[in-house]
């Protein structure tokens, strides 16, 4: 049975000498096959990396309008500042971040905590240099000079800012009795003096004193944390449940809500509850670190920080778990509560 051979390689002589046209395509048609298809790769991902842009910048537009939906005849973006800034780690460097961090501004403003809304707009005047917000001029009075609105908006807050500083009256709830019952919260970061305010909510004093009295509070933490807006303490699940039933303990009681003159600026002792409900949770409470007045009449305020605000923001600025909004990368712990003769 016959084999077969390998092929070997065929040399065939040229028929007539190229010309120097034809030795030219010879040498370089690779060079430029492979040029063309560098181009036409080129090509595809620019138009690739344009649709991905503008999907990117679609979907950070959605997030953000998610947070703050808009509820004003303009519609445009505004929501609660909590919303706005557990958005704002998913905006970074698309589109919408410097339109957030805008719209967290003035979310800061309303609620009326003015330093971390010039603080927020400061940053986006940093960053963003070159955005619309911070080269757009038109005139903060009719006769005064050219403002961007980031500076026109930080100029504002600064001047209510200075006004509130200097009508304290009109901008805090009444000033506690002098025989106002108060406790000392000892906690990991250092201790918070509260006073309660026994005759505008007596339910809610008289409950949060027994606990204090009976040690209920005794190795619970800090579960849930929103710079700027508050920290939230006093479930028992959170001594040793799973993290993912903090917020949800308490004892077999709710409260229910006491109407009072009471609004939360930042310092106040509020009740917790669960949303949707009307009575107050029969131990979980927050302490303020911003104005959130739009809990006004939703929470009960009954007791106000004395000493250790300074405490408070430090467990309020501390770092929160990548995979969740609010919830403290490593909690802070009450160790005691001590009620105060």
């Amino acid at each position: 049975m016959p084999t077969h051979k390998v092929a070997t390689d065929i040399s065939i002589a040229p028929v007539e000498e190229k010309s120097g046209f034809a030795q030219f395509v010879d040498s370089w048609w690779k060079v430029a096959a492979g040029l063309a298809v560098i181009a036409t790769i080129a090509i595809l991902a620019s138009q690739h990396s344009r649709q991905a842009d503008t999907e990117a910048s679609g979907a950070s537009w959605d997030i953000l309008l998610a947070a703050a939906p808009g509820n004003n005849m303009a519609q445009l973006p505004q929501g609660d500042a909590p919303d706005i800034q557990a958005a704002l780690p998913d905006l970074v460097g698309t589109p919408a971040e410097p339109w957030a961090m805008y719209t967290l501004a003035s979310a800061q403003a309303r609620e009326e905590n003015f330093s971390a809304a010039i603080s927020t707009l400061e940053g986006l005047r940093d960053q963003y240099p070159d955005h619309t917000l911070n080269t757009v001029f038109y005139p903060y009075t009719a006769d005064g000079p050219p403002h961007t609105p980031v500076d026109n908006l930080i100029k504002a807050l600064q001047s209510d800012q200075t006004w509130q500083e200097a009508m304290p009256q009109l901008f805090q709830n009444p000033v506690l009795p002098a025989e106002s019952p108060r406790v000392r919260l000892t906690t990991d970061a250092g201790d918070v003096v509260l006073g309660l305010y026994q005759r505008r909510s007596p339910k809610h004093v008289e409950n949060f004193l027994k606990h204090c009295a009976d040690g209920f509070y005794d190795n619970t933490l800090f579960h849930r944390v929103v710079a700027d807006f508050m920290i939230q303490g006093g479930d028992p699940n959170s001594r040793e449940g799973e993290p993912d039933t903090w917020g949800l303990g308490g004892p077999d009681y709710k409260i229910d809500a006491e109407e009072n003159d009471l609004f939360h600026f930042k310092g106040v002792l509020s009740a917790a509850k669960q949303s949707g409900e009307s009575q107050s949770s029969g131990s979980q409470f927050f302490i303020t670190t911003g104005a959130p007045h739009h809990l006004d009449g939703v929470h009960v305020v009954f007791g106000a920080v004395v000493e250790g605000m300074d405490v408070v923001d430090t467990i309020g600025s501390g770092a929160i778990e990548e995979s969740t909004a609010d919830r403290p990368a490593e909690p802070v712990r009450i160790l005691s509560t001590t009620v105060l003769e």
